[in-house]
């Protein structure tokens, strides 16, 4: 909830909800991004990790879903301390984007689920059209 609509409600600007900013940010995945880092940069490091799954782009909406509610009850499980922000699927690869506090806990989580995390990647900088604009 942005602080506008915030008032409009008569919370105070700074309150929020899990729902509304947390792993399942209703505000689009780039704000959901873009709050991580702000709220993370100093606390906790961005990965992202490169999957090798063979024709992932061909998975069903219900294979999608079952493969991520299994992440998600392990990540409940693991705590605070790794999230998930959001994935990309190609043909024959998933690339994720998560914050953890180092390389170990992402390959931990890979492998309490049961997928793969063949690239592991400490993400050094974020750039985008509004940073040169």
């Amino acid at each position: 909830m942005h602080a506008r609509d915030a008032r409009k409600r008569g919370r105070p600007s700074n309150e929020r909800t899990t729902r509304e900013c947390g792993n399942f940010c209703e505000h689009g995945p780039a704000h959901a991004v873009r709050r991580a880092l702000v709220l993370n940069s100093y606390a906790m490091p961005q990965f992202v990790i490169e999957r090798q799954v063979p024709g992932a782009g061909k998975l069903s909406e219900s294979e999608i879903r079952d493969l991520s509610l299994r992440s998600l009850e392990v990540l409940r499980e693991m705590g605070p301390r790794i999230q998930w922000l959001h994935s990309y699927v190609t043909e024959d690869k998933v690339y994720c984007v998560y914050l953890a506090p180092d390389e170990s806990t992402v390959r931990e989580h890979a492998q309490r689920v049961g997928i793969p995390a063949d690239r592991v990647s400490a993400v050094r900088r974020l750039i985008d059209p509004v940073n040169f604009s």
